[in-house]
């Protein structure tokens, strides 16, 4: 059976789901190697370990990943991209054995239930046929009853107490659990290329092919998640509130009405962010409510919302804060769920194995909004050659083709947005410094990749024309904002 993973990244925590709502955890983002060994742990194990002596702990690792820094345990220093992958190597490996631990019990108590059943039956029809419950039993029963019952493996499941990480056995091997692995997707707040590129390279270290990563930001995995509920939940305006330490988020989506299905999401950072460890006096918990209602009351007024989602640590309750519940409730739907984010990157990872298509373009800040195309002459016919189109991930929207140049020395670009209704914009890359040849012996390289949801990059380089003229090293590259180029126009 496949495993489709999801997983939530920050500085704080991770969580981590399996097969939707079928597994989920959350753990410190924590790394911890034991002294004179070469064993790491993680989570809550990590935090053990280091109380007892026996281990040295490394925090905040989003944190230490996106600046390139290092850390030094028992005089060897790790960079913090070897320290991530560790982490997520335990992350995912433990919570596939948690997997099969939590379906082992689940078996198991069937089994029970089942064993139950036929006892009783067995019971009845004994009782319906006369039979005497004293009388003594055969030589093949006799000889059953003094075998020993075979005993089973002691799985390590405390999920009905506390949600932790098992320890993997080292009795079962490590490709044999990520093999059974069909796409893996990681939400991360901010989706930068860096950052993208360093959590990609991790997880090839784990051993997962390239082909089964995939990574989208918090906002994307918003829309996601609500587009898996009943769809009265977003038939109109969605907001979201996260609140973890010293980190408070809005997020809204809004779904077209029109014959275009399309959805516009966005998230913006509070001010009002504050430690969760003042939660937990009296005081503190006053203050969080009102900074919590005051928030609420600033951003969805005057708005209709067909629902309202909470996230993050702090809403794992909401106990603390009854104003703001009351507010928020009032003519409204709540609903929820701590682990929002690693929900809805597990979603989008069954629905790329699967090759569900999207019922709605998705405008995000993974996505790109406007669709853009090059003029070129085929068949001495004007045409558009598409460069990207708007609600492709611009993590994975890149092109190169090759062109030859016909009496000109520019490439005309069109930008067209998908929302706003605006004009297409007209754009002109002039290609000063490529060499001056006869006409149509001038053969280009063109290469675009997107630095962010924004900002598009295009690089031209001269290919010459076969041994007549022989390329030159003459590159030209441009960045294009396509935000900018739309509000100035």
């Amino acid at each position: 059976m496949k495993r489709y993973i999801g997983i939530s990244l920050n500085d704080d925590y991770a969580d981590l789901s399996v097969n939707g709502e079928t597994y989920t955890v959350s753990v410190p983002t924590v790394v911890c190697k034991e002294k004179g060994s070469e064993q790491w742990l993680i989570g809550e194990a990590a935090y053990e370990s280091t109380l007892k002596g026996s281990g040295i702990i490394v925090d905040k690792l989003m944190s230490l990943l996106k600046k390139h820094g290092t850390a030094t345990i028992e005089k060897h220093r790790y960079k913090a991209s070897e320290l991530m992958t560790e982490f997520l190597k335990r992350l995912i490996l433990e919570g596939l054995y948690g997997l099969r631990c939590q379906e082992a019990r689940i078996s198991q108590t069937d089994t029970e239930v089942t064993s139950d059943a036929d006892a009783a039956e067995a019971e009845t029809t004994r009782e319906g046929t006369g039979s005497d419950p004293n009388a003594a039993v055969t030589a093949e029963s006799a000889e059953a009853s003094e075998k020993k019952p075979e005993e089973k493996p002691e799985l390590k499941t405390d999920f009905e107490t506390k949600p932790q990480l098992p320890e993997r056995p080292a009795s079962i091997p490590i490709d044999e659990l990520l093999e059974e692995i069909g796409v893996i997707c990681i939400s991360i707040r901010k989706p930068e290329e860096e950052m993208i590129s360093e959590l990609r390279k991790a997880l090839l270290r784990v051993g997962i092919p390239d082909k089964k990563i995939h990574i989208l930001s918090h906002t994307e995995s918003f829309v996601r998640f609500v587009l898996k509920q009943d769809k009265n939940l977003y038939n109109r305006m969605v907001g979201l509130f996260e609140l973890s330490n010293q980190c408070f988020y809005y997020y809204e989506m809004q779904v077209s009405r029109g014959s275009r299905k399309y959805i516009v999401a966005d998230s913006e950072a509070e001010e009002e962010a504050f430690r969760l460890d003042i939660l937990k006096t009296e005081a503190g918990q006053k203050i969080g409510d009102k900074i919590l209602r005051s928030c609420a009351e600033r951003i969805m007024e005057r708005k209709s919302y067909a629902s309202v989602f909470l996230a993050g640590k702090g809403f794992e309750s909401t106990e603390f804060a009854p104003d703001f519940m009351s507010y928020i409730c009032s003519r409204r739907r709540v609903c929820i769920e701590a682990r929002l984010f690693a929900l809805g990157a597990e979603y989008y990872a069954e629905d790329i194995d699967n090759g569900v298509t999207d019922e709605y373009m998705i405008l995000c800040d993974t996505r790109v909004s406007s669709d853009v195309d090059v003029k070129v002459i085929a068949q001495e016919k004007e045409r558009r050659l598409p460069i990207v189109s708007a609600g492709s991930s611009w993590l994975e929207a890149k092109s190169c083709c090759h062109m030859i140049l016909d009496q000109q020395n520019y490439i005309d670009f069109q930008v067209t947005p998908l929302v706003g209704y605006r004009k297409p914009v007209q754009l002109r890359m002039m290609l000063d410094g490529f060499p001056e040849r006869e006409n149509r012996t001038t053969r280009i390289k063109m290469s675009t990749e997107f630095l962010d949801a924004d900002r598009l990059k295009i690089t031209v380089r001269d290919e010459g024309f076969g041994s007549l003229f022989p390329a030159t090293d003459t590159e030209i590259s441009e960045e294009i904002n396509l935000r900018e180029t739309l509000e100035r126009n």
